[in-house]
């Protein structure tokens, strides 16, 4: 038998039984290794998209409340239907794409407004996925919004690493300076990623990253700098600035002479744009 986890709430995700959230990962699992199979040229990705579909269509017919407007959390082992609705699922749905037309607006409207009636994240680990949902979206402003709300109580508790858990009220702790399960763990660094693939917008633009994409996304900041380290060794560096009461963007991009960079403005932005190219020895 093994632990079924998705997040640190009441979600409704027994071990046994036919849980939603797993059967829709499967969905993306399976168009994931289709890609792969085609790149490699082996084969069979056919079949893999046939039974993803298939797939799919089951998650629509059988876990689908038209009562609800949402997916349900799970079928128990018994067959008993569950009665607890998750922006967690709502959220893997939203990700998989499961959903499509009216459904797919009713799923994406809860993202932008949970309803207050469903479970909410309960942790980082869990919202890693909704910024992936929401970036998909492209509403990085609810993307920086989340992470100023709940990162910054991390960092309003003086924090240097990112935490396992947000910090509890104090209610709800054993000590007053337990604050989280864990001080620093890996699966709670969504900032890490999405501050670098969003606000800087550096993306890579086929699977090796020797092509590069840099396409910030301003929200509403008026400015961003960093660093994104590339697979092979090397970093890319993005400053951008918008010009005050203008629709004028700065952006400066530097990276080694062997990836080609193509950089590109905001929607909505004329982009003045520096582009330096730097030998890759020395650059960590």
């Amino acid at each position: 038998r093994s632990w079924n986890l998705l997040d640190w709430a009441p979600i409704d995700q027994p071990n046994d039984g036919v849980v939603t959230h797993q059967n829709m990962f499967f969905v993306r699992a399976l168009r994931s290794t289709a890609e792969l199979a085609e790149w490699s040229g082996c084969g069979g990705s056919e079949e893999l998209l046939a039974r993803a579909d298939a797939l799919k269509e089951a998650i629509n017919a059988h876990l689908w409340s038209e009562e609800r407007q949402a997916y349900v959390d799970c079928i128990h082992a018994d067959g008993r239907v569950s009665d607890i609705f998750s922006m967690q699922t709502q959220v893997v749905a939203h990700l998989c794409e499961i959903p499509q037309g009216e459904r797919l607006e009713r799923i994406a409207s809860y993202l932008v407004q949970p309803p207050a009636g469903f479970v909410q994240i309960g942790s980082p680990f869990m919202s890693f996925f909704y910024y992936e949902s929401l970036a998909k979206m492209g509403r990085i402003d609810l993307l920086l919004a989340d992470l100023r709300a709940n990162y910054g109580t991390m960092i309003e508790h003086d924090a240097t690493t990112c935490w396992e858990m947000y910090p509890k009220p104090l209610s709800r702790r054993s000590h007053p300076n337990v604050l989280t399960r864990s001080h620093c763990h890996a699966w709670s660094a969504a900032p890490g990623y999405f501050l670098g693939a969003c606000v800087l917008g550096v993306r890579g633009a086929d699977p090796g990253w020797s092509k590069v994409l840099v396409e910030p996304q301003t929200a509403n900041l008026s400015w961003a700098r960093g660093t994104v380290p590339l697979p092979g060794g090397g970093r890319i560096d993005v400053a951008w600035r918008v010009e005050a009461n203008s629709n004028r963007i700065f952006i400066r991009a530097e990276a080694p002479s062997s990836v080609e960079l193509a950089i590109k403005a905001p929607e909505g932005y004329e982009a003045v744009i520096e582009q330096v190219a730097l030998e890759t020895i020395g650059r960590i």
